[in-house]
């Protein structure tokens, strides 16, 4: 009941309170780094109807402070329809709208303050925003169009994640394996290409449209059953609101093994996507996936997928961040022994040396378990997947080329013998964006 009582004092002192009272205090808090705070007395100044044009001024720059763009361009806005020849919000506006990648309404902005002869230093930083404003939008600086080219060579200890076992039970009788079922070690050339397009809608620079089509191949030496083709695009829209961005692509996969079918597998679906920015070194992403995969040789094996995934990243300092996320998905197949719960976790560290030399290492684990129960056994399957990875890269200047030095290490434990593996994988290469 105290603080009940307490809030309506405050509540009703504040209401009673005049503009500038409510300003000066909310500036004490600006200038003692209290931006939360400010932004608070403000928005109910706001919203009582009890604010002025100083009032408009502070909470436009408050929710800059606190990466509320769009409601900071609300309030300089509304306050360039009160006082329109506050230059002083136009320049303010204008820096927003460049920051939000809105270059027409940033030069327009810029052009009008110009024409009223401004000071020389006011006049000059105007210069420079709309010069960089013409290289970026008529010179081409801001690329819609991107390429990118992977060329890398790579030693895999067990191309066909077989058992390092003579022999299994099968049907509660020993059989011995062959070569082929067994570990089996090659070395492979690994391609990959893809294509990336941004496109900007003029009218709401925070809503876009990003596509992404590319291709992966991996040329094993001797084990070409196993040479791998995918092909992939990712569509969709996506809006930044505020310290939010809303994705929406539609994803299209489809794999091929070996060189006999046409196909392995192909997926569709979409992954709705929400992104949050708590703070500048602080984020936080949900995703949900949903997709409808399908298989050449085993139309039985045809599967709904679903999966959430959550996921952050924290900055510790300007070279490094940290990576946490997980995930629990579910596969319903058309056959039981297919259909499976999966959980994982996965942690990351990035540590930057210089600007052309950088580590990435991580761990992921997961576990999948499986409805039915194949023939051969007695038991359905569960597996325990664990996997360690680092990165090394370094960018060549000179030539703009990323060499990248990548290892990992599989364990899978399963439930099954025949599907319990160890797993290295190292490989070298090179890559180009244009």
């Amino acid at each position: 009941m105290k603080k009940i009582l307490t809030s309506i004092c405050s509540a009703t002192l504040l209401f009673s309170a005049t503009p500038s009272d409510n300003n000066a205090q909310a500036i004490k808090y600006l200038e003692a780094n209290k931006v939360d705070q400010a932004y608070e007395i403000l928005e109910q100044e706001y919203t009582n109807e009890n604010y002025n044009n100083e009032t408009l001024f502070l909470l436009a720059k408050s929710a800059t402070k606190l990466g509320k763009y769009d409601s900071a361009v609300a309030y300089y806005e509304e306050l360039l329809q009160r006082d329109k020849g506050a230059n002083r919000v136009r320049l303010e506006l204008a820096a927003l709208y460049y920051k939000l990648g809105n270059f027409k309404k940033a030069k327009e902005l810029f052009l009008i303050v110009q024409a009223a002869h401004p000071p020389k230093r006011v006049g000059d930083n105007i210069n420079g925003f709309i010069s960089m404003i013409d290289k970026t939008v008529l010179q081409g600086g801001q690329k819609s169009w991107s390429v990118s080219f992977d060329l890398g060579y790579m030693y895999d200890s067990n191309v066909n994640a077989g058992p390092n076992i003579d022999s299994v039970l099968i049907y509660d009788l020993p059989f011995t394996l062959s070569s082929d079922a067994k570990e089996s070690s090659d070395h492979a050339i690994k391609y990959s290409f893809s294509l990336n397009h941004l496109k900007r809608f003029e009218s709401n620079s925070r809503l876009y449209w990003q596509s992404s089509l590319g291709v992966n191949i991996v040329d094993y030496n001797n084990i070409h059953n196993l040479d791998s083709k995918v092909l992939y695009l990712s569509t969709g829209p996506s809006l930044k609101y505020n310290k939010y961005t809303f994705s929406l692509p539609l994803n299209l996969n489809y794999v091929i093994i070996g060189h006999q079918d046409s196909y392995y597998s192909s997926n569709i679906g979409l992954s709705p996507q929400i992104s949050y920015q708590v703070k500048p070194n602080l984020s936080f992403s949900v995703s949900v996936s949903l997709g409808d995969r399908q298989y050449y040789d085993n139309p039985q094996r045809r599967a709904k997928t679903g999966m959430l995934r959550i996921s952050s990243r924290y900055f510790v300092n300007q070279s490094s961040f940290i990576d946490v996320g997980g995930y629990s998905g579910r596969e319903n197949s058309k056959t039981d022994i297919y259909s499976n719960n999966s959980r994982g976790l996965n942690f990351g560290y990035y540590k930057a040396f210089s600007q052309s030399f950088n580590i990435y290492l991580s761990e992921s684990y997961s576990r999948t378990g499986y409805d039915g129960i194949e023939a051969a056994y007695n038991e359905s399957r569960d597996d325990k997947t664990n996997t360690l990875s680092a990165q090394v890269s370094y960018f060549i200047s000179t030539v703009q080329v990323n060499c990248s030095l990548n290892g990992s290490y599989t364990k899978n434990t399963s439930s099954i013998e025949m599907y319990t593996y160890k797993r290295n994988m190292l490989s070298f290469s090179f890559s180009k964006s244009f």
